[in-house]
């Protein structure tokens, strides 16, 4: 796999995509590609908690809701951790506009004291 090569792997169409991961879209990987891509991108880490002020950015690109990308959690993270080069976190956002999520965090907004 040469996906490093290719920081815009994550733009492509969906069948392409699952073509260069080899990936099965409707079980996703096998017990024995998982441990190969561990080997080949290490464990899932996230950054040390901030003991002050952070920056946070929002992503240049919106994501994608009908990317099948986003059903399932993976170990190559570094589309998310090229996204906050420079900052300590960076939010990404629909297409119209919403924010959906953090690279590694949630949104919570407080309402009338709820959540």
């Amino acid at each position: 796999m040469a996906q490093s090569e290719d920081p815009g792997w994550h733009t492509g169409a969906a069948a392409e995509t699952l073509a260069r991961w080899q990936v099965d879209p409707d079980h996703g990987l096998t017990s024995d590609q998982v441990g190969q891509r561990l080997a080949e991108f290490g464990p899932n880490a996230l950054p040390e908690p901030p003991t002050g002020d952070v920056t946070v950015a929002l992503a240049a690109m919106p994501v994608d809701g009908d990317d099948f990308r986003l059903r399932h959690k993976t170990t190559d993270r570094r589309f998310y951790d090229a996204a906050r080069r420079g900052v300590f976190e960076v939010l990404l956002t629909h297409p119209d506009g919403y924010l959906t999520e953090g690279s590694f965090t949630n949104i919570f907004v407080a309402d009338g004291g709820t959540l």
